[in-house]
Parts: structure tokens; sequence; C-alpha cells
């Protein structure tokens, strides 16, 4: 059986792994991205310690031995997955405030050339920067600049009028679709 300090140790990292993998796959941010990093760093050290500690004490209960890597085996798709269910019930729960920022938005008229819309301070929880453009192409594509990591990472909740940016590399440029938020909305990263 494992010492007690080798069980704070092993809770200690699991919790530290599903915190920061929770974080970053909730809000996408450079130092949530810091924080999983080391999580997953603690979460391989104790993986190897596992091994280790079990090949070394074969006859001394091995399953029990190996109940840490297990642990650590279901937490790393265990945190990301919870993360995953906030982001998305976060945004379910901030569509309307999106639609009225979105308002705001249209109040500019945006055309064809790029247009940098400064975020209203009651909304800065929603976005850190706003893109939008209308063309006959894409049609209107308005870009919530959300979530960002590093080296240089961004994540947007786009909103199109039409799903034909979908189809057309003009519209999307450098972007990659992520997913469907709801009709009209996706998220994308570049």
């Amino acid at each position: 059986m494992h010492s007690l300090p080798a069980r704070v140790a092993t809770t200690a990292v699991l919790a530290i792994w599903l915190g920061t993998s929770i974080a970053f796959a909730a809000r996408p941010t450079a130092l949530s991205q810091f924080g999983q990093l080391v999580g997953l760093f603690s979460l391989m050290c104790l993986f190897v310690w596992s091994l280790v500690s079990t090949s070394r004490h074969m006859r001394d209960r091995p399953l029990v031995r190996l109940l840490p890597a297990l642990l650590a085996s279901g937490a790393l798709l265990v945190g990301p997955f919870i993360g995953m269910e906030f982001r998305e019930h976060s945004f379910s729960g901030n569509l309307p405030r999106y639609q009225s920022l979105l308002k705001v938005v249209l109040a500019h008229n945006p055309g064809p050339e790029l247009m940098v819309i400064q975020v209203p301070a009651e909304f800065s929880d929603l976005a850190y920067g706003i893109h939008a453009r209308s063309t006959d192409t894409c049609g209107l594509l308005v870009d919530f600049f959300w979530g960002s990591g590093f080296p240089v990472k961004h994540t947007v909740r786009r909103y199109s009028e039409s799903d034909t940016f979908l189809q057309e590399p003009e519209c999307r440029r450098d972007w990659h679709v992520k997913r469907e938020l709801a009709p009209h909305w996706h998220e994308l990263s570049d």
C-alpha cells in the first residue's frame, strides 16, 4: 500500500490536473494553458512513478500500486470533458447577451472592410475584441474574440448570417471551425 504522503501527492496531482484542464477547456487563456501544461507534466510524473513503483514491488498488491496510473489515465479524459460541458453551458446561458452585443455591432453598419469594434464595458466578459465585415461572398461575419493561448492562438465565437462561410475558403481564411454552437453561431480557432 502507498504511504500517506504518496496518497496525498497523488490526490494533489489529480486535483491540479482536473482543475487546470477544466479551466482551460472552459475558457482558454494563456494563464490557464500554462496551468494545464504544469498539470499535464505533474500527471505524467505521477503515471511514471506509479509504473516504477509497481514494477519494483510486483508482489505487494500490484493492482493497488497501479491505481494512481489508472486514475491519471482517467483524469486525462475527464477534466477536458467537464470543462467543455462548462463551456457549452456558458455559451447557452450567455446567448441572449451575445445577441444584444450583436445589435451593438450592427449599429456600426459593417461593410466589406474589416471593422474593429470596441467591446462595451457591460459585455467585457463575453469578448475582448470584435471584428466585423459584410461582403457579397461571405455575408455578415462578426467575430467575438473570446479565448486565447500562447504563443499566438485565438478562439472566436463567430456569428454569420448564413453558413456559406463554411464552404468559402475566403470567408474562413486562417480560421478552423471547431463546432457549431447554435444556429448561425460557430466556434473557430486559428
